[in-house]
């Protein structure tokens, strides 16, 4: 899978050398990082970002706008951080474990409406539509009076 938010080579320029992220990528021991392991950290952590996100915004976000996209990488690699420490079962520090609980704390402000993502274009005003098309497809205002009123239904 493509990422959306954050890239295999910016997740190891999180790094001091490759040394550290072979160390927890690596599972030939061959020395080299294992990039399918990276991606699929990356993964993991676009896939919770979008289950929340999912909730109120079309999924992937858009990440036109240069702030909110470097936001979100940094939100990603948070994540997928934590993952790979994690699944290695090594110790989770609290730095990396802060980040991820904040990444998590503002997905969920997202997915409930409290905090709102930068949008790259207004929505288009309704004022522009077709009025014809305002009771349904190709209908006009014949098609749209009602069949059941007070009147018509003997004042039940």
């Amino acid at each position: 899978m493509a990422s959306t938010y954050a890239t295999v080579a910016e997740f190891k320029a999180r790094f001091r050398s490759d040394a550290d992220v072979a160390h927890l990528t690596d599972d030939a021991e061959t020395g080299i990082p294992d990039d399918e392991v990276i991606q699929g950290v990356i993964d993991m952590a676009e896939g919770e970002i979008n289950s929340y996100a999912a909730r109120k915004y079309l999924v992937p976000m858009d990440v036109t706008d240069t702030a909110f996209a470097a936001f979100m990488r940094a939100i990603t690699l948070n994540m997928a951080v934590w993952y790979l420490v994690g699944q290695r079962n090594d110790i989770v520090s609290d730095a990396k474990q802060k980040a991820y609980d904040d990444a998590v704390l503002w997905l969920e402000k997202l997915g409930s409406g409290k905090v709102e993502p930068p949008v790259a274009a207004a929505p288009e005003a309704t004022t522009t539509r077709d009025p014809q098309f305002a009771y349904g497809v190709g209908s006009d205002a014949a098609a749209s009076n009602r069949k059941f009123t007070r009147a018509s239904q003997g004042g039940l």
